[in-house]
């Protein structure tokens, strides 16, 4: 009988790890699965030129001395802790894109490089004396990245608009030259009129 008992607790266990063992796996996959979703949804852009006031605003922001991002030391500034987000307006901002937590709400990625030769941002450090090479932050979706901030992608609007200032700059000019050929047309039918009336004299 205990022989017996015994290899029913032996099969039970066997039976119970090889259950764990796999919903471990099928946990792995699920989560590795999400992940590369996730990676496919993120859309990574390049910040272009936005608005200078908010640009000197941010500059102003992250190299204040009571920020707290930054320590002044021999003419440069190193980062603290490069893995503690700037906020800055209700936004994060990051120094770099492996420091930008994945978010599925912000799913496209601006980056605005750093010139090395700029005179702010380019004199920021990492503890190993590299270059701070971008900050990056998040946007919604359908958004574009202006500067160090997010704006709608208003291009498909730009467009319309300078289509219809052509069409109507063309139609402007089209009527200019109307006026002058019937104008034109007129002062030739005066000239000929006024001549036809007043015969040129002939003396034998």
């Amino acid at each position: 009988m205990r022989i017996g008992h015994g290899l029913n607790l032996l099969l039970v266990l066997t039976f119970s790890l090889e259950v764990e063992s796999k919903g471990g796996r099928g946990t792995g996959r699920g989560r590795s699965r999400s992940f590369r979703v996730t990676q496919k949804r993120m859309i990574k852009r390049t910040a272009k030129s936005g608005s200078i006031e908010r640009t000197q605003v941010f500059r102003s922001a992250l190299l204040g001395a009571g920020a707290g991002y930054l320590v002044a030391s021999k003419g440069r500034f190193y980062i603290q802790n490069p893995r503690d987000p700037i906020l800055f307006e209700e936004r994060k901002f990051y120094w770099d894109s492996q420091y930008y937590p994945i978010n599925d709400t912000l799913p496209v990625q601006c980056v605005n490089p750093i010139d090395p030769q700029d005179p702010q941002l380019g004199r920021i450090y990492f503890s190993n004396e590299s270059h701070a090479r971008e900050i990056v932050w998040g946007c919604e979706g359908g958004a574009e990245c202006c500067g160090y901030d997010c704006c709608m992608d208003d291009g498909i609007f730009s467009s319309i608009l300078r289509l219809a200032f052509v069409i109507v700059l063309l139609a402007l000019i089209g009527l200019l030259l109307i006026e002058c050929i019937r104008w034109m047309i007129y002062c030739i039918a005066q000239f000929r009129t006024k001549n036809s009336f007043n015969p040129v004299s002939t003396h034998i």
